[in-house]
């Protein structure tokens, strides 16, 4: 019976001292937690730059749109090809 007492006695103290260090150095832990925090981007933030991109995109898609759309209207462009094929 001594032998029970003095093997979980041990296996107390030795339990204790492996513990003890890990519950007391808990600043590296934390300090990780904070520099996670700083830098996460939060849902709010998420989904601005979602609508911002969607924006950029419909600006994008009118501008190109824009580029492609011909300045001259079709009669103007083939009337003016036949001239030119006249000229020659």
């Amino acid at each position: 019976m001594v032998a029970i007492a003095v093997a979980l006695s041990f296996c107390t103290i030795v339990g204790g001292l492996v513990y003890w260090p890990i519950k007391e150095d808990h600043t590296g832990v934390k300090a990780s937690i904070l520099f996670i925090t700083e830098r996460m981007v939060t849902q709010k933030e998420l989904e601005w730059r979602t609508a911002l991109g969607v924006e950029d995109r419909q600006r994008t898609e009118a501008a190109a749109k824009d580029i492609r759309k011909p300045r001259t209207p079709r009669r103007a462009r083939t009337r003016m090809a036949e001239l030119y094929q006249y000229r020659r």
